[in-house]
């Protein structure tokens, strides 16, 4: 069986995006389990049915109103892309509400049910396709995998939600009597639950550099470095998660292929630019193409 894992990535899913339209649309690629972790959730119910059209437009047509239906940080462009910093009085006022996270998603939940509408639902439950969405369980301190075949369209709408969350900056939502959050805290690249199911080809599309060399620059707020500490607790996850699934690999047999994004394409991932998300897109399917043609899915890498 083929695997398709998706990682984390905010905004940069529409890099994956653009890489697996090409994959599918122009190889003639197939996977029978879909796995994602935070935007990755968003992603693979979607490509699952080919529903490339409805993805690009949610991808690449989104701004932070979209997203936040309370944004807890300013955004400023500048030269060389946006520059952000808290919005103490947003933050403030959500203390006032009694609130325990800084800023509110609610917004993004309206539109994951408008990419992702009942009858794309229908056509996924008909596909037989294993579709998998990552989220973290904070009460019970675990990773759980919601199974889109166990699901109402209601509740698999919910978790792609919740695995999308990035408390404290957006919502903690509760379900189950549970507070659940970002599945990139606990499994930003689920290649084990790929193999556990099974799969004996996968490819794993990580959403950031094989190689990070660029030197990040001091911190300019205390926005950018609560940022900054995330982007690195969760880079190292990311790394154990890659070091664990492939020697799984190795000890069980099946063939991983790493995809990784040929350049860091930002260091925000909470900047829903939608002219910024189209170049990420294009270069995504660019990328699929040429990897495509130079072999790489020939060679077994």
């Amino acid at each position: 069986m083929k695997a398709l894992v998706i990682s984390g990535g905010g905004a940069k899913g529409a890099w994956a995006g653009g890489f697996v339209e090409f994959l599918s649309k122009e190889a003639g690629m197939n996977w029978d389990i879909l796995i994602g972790s935070s935007t990755g959730s968003l992603l693979v119910p979607l490509i699952a049915v080919d529903a490339f059209e409805d993805l690009k437009r949610a991808y690449t047509t989104s701004h932070q109103k979209d997203i936040f239906s309370n944004c807890p940080f300013l955004l400023r462009k500048s030269e060389d892309g946006f520059k952000a910093s808290f919005n103490h009085f947003r933050i403030l006022l959500q203390f006032i509400q009694g609130r325990k996270t800084f800023g509110e998603s609610r917004n993004l939940k309206h539109l994951i049910s408008r990419a992702f509408p009942e009858k794309t639902w229908e056509a996924l439950q008909a596909s037989g396709k294993q579709v998998i969405a990552t989220v973290s369980n904070l009460t019970h301190n675990q990773v759980e995998y919601k199974y889109a075949r166990d699901c109402t369209y209601e509740d698999f709408c919910d978790w792609i939600w919740m695995s999308c969350n990035l408390v404290p900056f957006m919502s903690l939502a509760i379900k189950d009597g549970c507070e659940y959050a970002d599945a990139g805290f606990g499994n930003p690249i689920p290649i084990q639950e790929a193999i556990s199911l099974g799969a004996t080809e996968i490819d794993a599309i990580v959403l950031q550099p094989r190689h990070k060399v660029n030197t990040s620059p001091p911190a300019t707020n205390a926005f950018m470095l609560m940022l900054k500490t995330f982007n690195f607790m969760q880079n190292q996850l990311a790394h154990d998660d890659i070091q664990m699934g492939l020697s799984e690999s190795r000890l069980t047999g099946n063939r991983t292929r790493l995809i990784h994004t040929p350049i860091e394409l930002t260091d925000n991932s909470f900047i829903f630019d939608p002219s910024q998300m189209l170049k990420w897109w294009d270069m995504g399917y660019a990328h699929a193409e040429k990897m495509f043609k130079d072999g790489f899915w020939d060679t077994g890498r």
